[in-house]
């Protein structure tokens, strides 16, 4: 249904976008990286604090998923 393809269409655009500023601060598409809520920017996961008994911050985002991301956002922005 369209209200479904237009929450999806819009994941898409945000997450896109997300993923955008994230190689932007990093001047880079690194594998490991994490957003920092304290700085409001990404970091690369080498950067990472260790707290104990917490989940890791760091998103895997593949080479490829990079490339799908940034086609798929292309296509979308494309089609409005």
């Amino acid at each position: 249904p369209e209200p479904v393809m237009e929450t999806i269409k819009n994941a898409i655009i945000v997450t896109s976008e997300a993923s955008f500023k994230g190689w932007e601060d990093l001047q880079a598409v690194p594998e490991l990286y994490y957003f920092d809520d304290q700085s409001s920017r990404a970091r690369f996961y080498t950067d990472q604090e260790e707290y104990e008994g917490q989940m890791s911050l760091i998103q895997l985002w593949s080479s490829v998923g990079c490339r799908r991301i940034m086609r798929e956002y292309a296509f979308i922005k494309d089609t409005e």
